[in-house]
C-alpha cells in the first residue's frame, strides 16, 4: 500500500502526532509479546503455542539537515527535541518494523511468519507512506488508515490564503494608504495657511476629499506597503507555468501551475519551516485591514451625507 499526501499543510506537531501513534502501536506489540513469552515460558516444548512467538519491534527515525548531515537513531525523545530545527531539516523518514512468528495449529513446531512494515518519508513538498505486510493484511491495513488520517487531518494547502491573496493584498495596502491619506490631510490642514484659496476650494469638495482620499489610499498602499505583503506571502505561492503568448501585449503569459500545486503538500520544514506562521500573520493582518476599511467606509459614507 502507498500513498502520497497531497494538498495539505503537514506541520511538526502532525509529524509528531504520527510519532506519537506509531510508538502507543510498538508499545502494543511489544506488551503482546511479553504476556505470549509468559505464557508459553514454564511449558513443555509440545505444549508451547506462539501467538507472537519471537516478536521484534523497532522504530528509526532518521533526518537530513540541508547541510548534508544525517542522523539515524530509535530514540522517541532524540527525535521530538530534533524537529524543533526544522528550518535545518531537509527530509525526514520514520521506519515502523514488527515481525512475529505465529505456531501453526495443524503441525507443532511449524510457524507462520508475520511482518508489518510502515515507511514514512518527508521533505519540503512531498510526504509519502508506504506499507507491506506477510500474512497481516487487515492489520496493516488499519494502520495505513489511521496513519493516513492523521496526516490528511490538516488544513488544505490550496485555501483561502492562497486563492484570494490579492484580495488580502489589496486590503493590506489600502488600510495603509487610508492611515497615509489621514497623515497627509493632517499636514495640509497644519500648513492651510500657506495654501491659495482657490486650491482651498478645491481641497473642501466632498467628492474630492471623499473619492480623492480612496484614490490616494489605492496608489500610495500599492506604493508604500504592498511590498511587505508579498515578501510574507512569496514561498507560499504556487509556482508559474506558461500559458501561451499575449500577441497583444507581444509578450509571454504566465499563470499559477495549480495542479502541481495541489498535488504537492506543504511539509513545514526547509523553505516552508515558518509557512504556518506565515499563514497566520497574513490572516491576521487581514483580519484587521478588513476592519480599517469598514470603518472608512462607514466614515466616507458619514461625510458624504454630512458636507454640502
Amino acid at each position: 500500500m502507498n500513498n502520497k499526501i497531497e494538498n495539505r499543510q503537514i506541520s511538526m506537531e502532525t509529524i509528531r502526532k504520527v510519532a506519537d501513534y506509531l510508538e502507543d502501536y510498538k508499545e502494543k506489540y511489544d506488551k503482546r509479546f511479553e504476556l505470549d513469552n509468559k505464557k508459553n515460558k514454564n511449558l513443555s516444548y509440545t505444549d508451547k503455542i506462539y501467538e507472537y512467538g519471537n516478536g521484534e519491534s523497532k522504530i528509526t527515525y532518521q533526518i537530513e539537515y540541508m547541510n548534508g548531515k544525517i542522523m539515524k537513531e530509535e530514540d522517541y525523545v532524540w527525535f521530538v527535541s530534533n524537529l524543533q530545527n526544522a528550518r535545518d531539516i531537509k527530509n525526514i523518514e520514520i521506519n515502523l518494523s514488527i515481525s512475529f512468528e505465529t505456531t501453526k495449529q495443524t503441525t507443532h513446531g511449524d510457524y507462520i511468519f508475520n511482518r508489518i512494515y510502515l515507511g514514512l518519508f518527508f521533505n519540503h513538498n512531498k510526504s509519502t507512506i508506504e506499507v507491506t505486510t506477510s500474512n497481516q493484511e487487515s492489520e496493516a491495513h488499519n494502520l495505513h488508515m489511521e496513519v493516513v488520517d492523521i496526516l490528511e487531518d490538516n488544513d488544505v494547502r490550496l485555501n483561502s490564503t492562497i486563492k484570494h491573496r490579492n484580495l488580502r493584498i489589496q486590503a493590506f495596502a489600502i488600510a495603509v494608504g487610508i492611515i497615509v491619506s489621514y497623515i497627509v490631510y493632517s499636514i495640509i490642514k497644519i500648513n492651510i495657511g500657506k495654501i491659495q484659496n482657490n486650491i482651498i476650494e478645491y481641497i473642501n469638495n466632498k467628492y474630492v476629499i471623499i473619492v480623492g482620499q480612496w484614490i490616494m489610499a489605492i496608489v500610495l498602499g500599492n506604493i508604500l506597503a504592498s511590498w511587505y505583503i508579498r515578501i510574507i506571502y512569496k514561498p507560499l505561492l504556487p509556482e508559474k507555468k506558461y500559458a501561451g503568448y499575449d500577441s497583444y501585449n507581444n509578450r509571454s503569459k504566465y499563470v499559477d501551475n495549480l495542479e502541481d500545486y495541489t498535488k504537492q503538500s506543504e511539509v513545514q520544514i526547509g523553505i516552508y519551516w515558518d509557512a504556518k506562521q506565515r499563514r497566520e500573520k497574513i490572516e491576521k493582518l487581514y483580519k484587521i485591514c478588513k476592519k480599517i476599511l469598514l470603518i472608512q467606509i462607514i466614515i466616507s459614507t458619514i461625510l458624504f451625507i454630512v458636507l454640502k
